[in-house]
């Protein structure tokens, strides 16, 4: 059975000493719509799964305390060995990264926000501003030349050495647009 990401990264963290972290997981899905003038020119979907881990390292300094931190990426495709080599890299970088000390904070078991939930699916969203938005596209000498419109869905979990273990979801649609006016003179101005 595969180990699911976030229990091998933690295995790994503790494997190598390192004993203060926070791993952000973000699964992204999105939807995207590409037009030229009223004509789909380009759909396009993707499903992403990244994680960041900012490792922690505690330093002492002229008497003071410091904590210096530092972030690798690491993507689900990695090996363990790739891995454990981006956290050892990160764990020595924050050495060079020292802060006056502060506090990690600190949870207790899995919350998870009310409302994360998306409100529809990202090809669903892109279609409908789609629609919206050329219904309103009936002028000959003025229109939109071309738009791009994007939807995009994220999960995100947040588990640190100190037992939080958040998740949340956000839901963002926007798009750029160009829309040109032929009269009095042929004009074309960029929206995003």
């Amino acid at each position: 059975m595969v180990k699911k990401m976030i229990n091998k990264i933690t295995e790994i963290l503790k494997e190598e000493g390192i004993e203060k972290y926070l791993i952000n997981k973000t699964e992204k899905n999105t939807g995207e719509l590409f037009f030229i003038k009223k004509k789909l020119d380009v759909r396009r979907t993707a499903d992403i799964t990244d994680y960041k881990v900012t490792v922690y390292r505690d330093l002492e300094k002229d008497g003071e305390k410091l904590r210096g931190s530092a972030t690798a990426d690491i993507f689900p495709t990695m090996t363990d060995e790739e891995i454990k080599e981006k956290l050892k890299e990160a764990y020595f970088a924050a050495q060079f990264a020292a802060n006056p000390f502060f506090e990690l904070v600190k949870g207790e078991g899995k919350a998870e926000a009310e409302g994360s939930s998306a409100p529809c699916s990202t090809e669903e969203a892109v279609r409908i501003m789609a629609q919206a938005l050329f219904s309103a596209d009936t002028d000959e000498e003025a229109f939109i030349n071309s738009a791009e419109i994007f939807a995009v869905n994220e999960k995100i979990r947040i588990v640190n050495s100190d037992g939080v273990d958040a998740s949340f979801g956000k839901f963002n649609i926007n798009g750029e647009f160009v829309t040109q006016c032929k009269t009095e003179e042929d004009v074309e101005l960029h929206y995003s």
